[in-house]
């Protein structure tokens, strides 16, 4: 067998081991890359949660440092209320001169400034406090909050003085820029490596400090970590933190570990498919062995198949072939030999077949001679000897006879000899067109009888049943040359005045096998008649119809008595 090429091996429609470890390949390469997809894509989804809560908790942590700053300043706000509620002077220099230390500790206030009751500015330790503005406060109460950014962060602590005097306050006025610096340190803090962006919002949304808006991100460019709360108790401080990083640069290392993870995935499921299909190429080279086996048994380079070790599939199918080869190979010899056997009989029937054609033959060409013999006998023998018996008459007595006796004579010699030629005529005819076989018996006979009844003139009757007439071939031929003997006969010594021929189908005379008739054939004549057991020398016409009738093994009966007429019965098988 010829070697396949690499391309058949690795075809599908070629090769069943490589259409399984196709199928294989591919479906564990699918599963490969959806599997690496999906880890990749939830790799990178955690990554971005875990950033998320991240950036929240810087939030959490820039909101409590905001918290704790303005906490501080509150508490010195708070301490600076006390020194001066336990202070006796109430003149306005000594305010403005507690405010003033302050004021030089902290340079983060944009103001300090002692406010009465009814809000009116008492005394302030900077050019710019709010003078004359009204400002309501309730001891225990919040200052009221403006939708828009104020110009400056106001923290009011409440004054309370002994002697029932109405509650002042002071109130500190820090500055956005103060603000925006220590936010600005916050997110120095967190940008190491992150390079965040931190804003400050109001609790309508309204962006304080920093840039852009919570909620305006682009969630594709930028992770967003927010965090809410009042910074400061007892004021009207409800900020949000908002913490920002650009997604390129968050998700820079989860991405890459996103793309390890795909590549690593798809890589071990590409090599997992090519291990399976080169297991598929291994596990089914012994049903490839099998099967090079088989076509090499049904080119002709092999006559059987080895046995295939083991108990798997492989094995049962190679020896239940091997099996069947070899019970086909008995069944091919044993047929090789019966054909032998049969090609022997055939040659010794065909040559015993040959043998008896060859008998069958030279007792056909003895029963033409016979036949012929018969018919040179009846025609053209008879006519020549009473042609020669009227010659010798008239050589010996013509010197004694009248020229008309002489010429009397003359006539019958030749109406003789006429005679003679017409059967020995009708006898070539005879020979050359078988009116029997394409006529049938019945029609044979039937212009058989009308010739006679010309020829001769005696009325000759011919009955025939339909079955019967209907016969031909070589045992209708016999009965017809019987007839035509027995016809022959009558014409020349029976001297009879009717004639009358009967073919009909009797009951069989073969006890073996009495359900098959028997063609009858009778003639009969009211002539002289004979005695059949007296031979008469020189005549053979009825040694003729008995040896006839004994080849086609039909059985012959001649009657007749001197004075009675002459009746001769022949039956055979059809």
């Amino acid at each position: 067998m010829k070697e396949d090429s690499p391309w058949q091996r690795l075809n599908p429609r070629h090769s069943l081991s490589a259409a399984i470890g196709s199928v294989v390949f591919v479906v564990v390469v699918i599963a490969a890359v959806l599997g690496a997809a999906f880890s990749a894509s939830r790799a990178e989804q955690q990554a971005q949660d875990d950033h998320e809560r991240l950036l929240r908790q810087f939030a959490m942590q820039i909101m409590a440092n905001l918290q704790s700053a303005l906490a501080t300043r509150e508490s010195v706000i708070k301490a600076a209320a006390s020194q001066i509620a336990a202070s006796s002077d109430d003149a306005p220099g000594s305010l403005s001169r507690h405010l003033a230390a302050i004021y030089r500790e902290f340079p983060e206030f944009s103001s300090l400034s002692v406010m009465d009751g009814r809000g009116r500015l008492a005394t302030g330790a900077s050019s710019s406090s709010r003078s004359g503005t009204a400002f309501s406060f309730e001891p225990g109460g919040t200052a009221p909050a403006a939708d828009l950014r104020p110009d400056a962060i106001e923290i009011a602590v409440p004054l309370q003085r002994d002697g029932g005097h109405a509650p002042d306050a002071i109130v500190g006025a820090l500055s956005w820029s103060w603000l925006g610096t220590v936010l600005h340190d916050l997110e120095q803090g967190l940008n190491t490596e992150r390079h965040v962006q931190v804003s400050l919002s109001d609790r309508n949304g309204h962006v304080l400090i920093g840039p852009g808006r919570r909620g305006a991100e682009d969630a594709d460019r930028m992770l967003v970590g927010a965090y809410s709360a009042n910074v400061l108790a007892g004021q009207a401080f409800d900020w949000t933190v908002t913490v920002r990083q650009d997604a390129r640069v968050a998700l820079g290392a989860a991405r890459r570990t996103r793309d390890i993870v795909f590549v690593a995935t798809f890589l071990s499921g590409l090599l997992a498919a090519l291990l399976a299909a080169y297991a598929t190429h291994v596990l089914l080279r012994p049903l490839r062995r099998l099967a090079g086996r088989a076509q090499a048994v049904q080119q002709g380079r092999r006559v059987e198949l080895d046995a295939v070790h083991g108990v798997d599939e492989v094995a049962h199918i190679g020896n239940t072939l091997a099996a069947t080869l070899q019970r086909l190979s008995e069944e091919k010899q044993a047929l090789l030999q019966l054909n032998t056997e049969l090609d022997r009989r055939v040659a010794d029937r065909t040559a015993r077949i040959e043998r008896m054609a060859e008998e069958a033959r030279q007792a056909a060409i003895g029963r033409e001679r016979l036949r012929m013999a018969r018919d040179l006998h009846d025609t053209l023998a008879q006519s020549l000897m009473a042609v020669l018996t009227q010659l010798r008459m008239i050589r010996k007595l013509g010197a004694r006879m009248s020229p008309g006796e002489l010429d009397a004579e003359l006539s019958s010699a030749e109406t003789v000899a006429g005679s003679g030629l017409d059967e020995a005529r009708a006898a070539i005819k005879q020979m050359r067109h078988n009116g029997v076989r394409e006529l049938g018996l019945g029609a044979a006979l039937a212009e058989l009888a009308d010739r006679f009844e010309r020829r001769t003139g005696v009325p000759t009757v011919l009955a025939s049943d339909e079955q019967a007439a209907a016969l031909a071939g070589e045992r209708a031929e016999v009965a017809f040359r019987i007839a035509e003997e027995a016809l022959r006969n009558i014409e020349r010594h029976a001297r009879a005045s009717r004639v009358a021929i009967t073919l009909s189908m009797a009951a069989a005379t073969d006890p073996a096998s009495p359900a098959l008739p028997a063609v009858r054939l009778e003639v009969v004549d009211d002539g002289v008649g004979f005695d059949p057991a007296v031979p008469v020398p020189g005549h053979y016409g009825l040694r003729g119809i008995a040896e006839q009738a004994a080849l086609m093994q039909a059985r012959l009966e001649v009657r007749s008595q001197p004075g009675q007429g002459t009746r001769i019965v022949l039956e055979l098988d059809p």
